[in-house]
């Protein structure tokens, strides 16, 4: 992690406290209930205005704009939301994002699209995505379905495991209902406990 940032209960703590307070769409202001997730941290730590906290890896980072971008249903319902990953993701500079972006792709595709194509009637193509695999396997069966939603969505979804383009799935393919990106949400949460970032010794904070 960062030397100057140590990830302590006393941030997460902070973090908590300033999202709880709403999150809005892009960067924002820096005001409590103005700012946008990732401006949420760097206020948290005591650093200018921006949307790039050095605790934060660069996968996750992308990630977690586009969710925090994403049309949730009102600023409260994105900041609680999201509320566990902005704690989780302290000092996810430090854990591979590679490896946190194939993580988030592959699940996208067998638990979030296959939510969201059963929720529309296609049973068995959400079947098909929910055995794959492997993360190769995932992506050529996602395209398998590519017609039966919203061809855009799958063209993100399938990119080559970055995390944002998951993201974007959540949002585009979704219609941008809360259930989806909350689904999308703890994907990434998942991805964070498995890598073992170092904010996730603090979601007890959210009990």
């Amino acid at each position: 992690m960062d030397n100057q940032i140590a990830i302590t209960k006393e941030l997460a703590q902070k973090v908590k406290e300033t999202v709880s307070h709403g999150l809005v769409k892009g960067l924002g202001k820096p005001e409590l209930g103005q700012m946008c997730v990732e401006a949420a941290v760097n206020y948290a730590c005591g650093l200018p205005h921006g949307d790039n906290p050095l605790c934060v890896g660069n996968a996750v980072r992308s990630f977690k704009i586009k969710l925090n971008d994403a049309k949730w249903s009102t600023n409260n319902a994105r900041a609680i939301g999201m509320l566990k990953i902005a704690i989780a993701q302290l000092g996810s500079n430090t854990i591979n994002q590679i490896e946190f972006a194939k993580i988030v792709a592959f699940k996208t595709i067998t638990v979030l699209m296959a939510i969201i194509l059963r929720d529309k009637g296609y049973n068995e193509e959400a079947t098909l995505c929910e055995n794959s695999k492997t993360l190769l396997e995932a992506k050529d069966n996602i395209w398998s379905v590519k017609n039966k939603l919203y061809a855009a969505a799958y063209a993100y979804a399938y990119a080559y495991a970055y995390a944002a383009y998951a993201a974007d799935a959540a949002a585009y393919a979704a219609a941008y209902a809360d259930k989806y990106l909350l689904i999308s949400a703890n994907i990434c949460l998942e991805a964070l406990i498995e890598l073992k970032s170092p904010g996730c010794e603090f979601l007890y904070l959210c009990d």
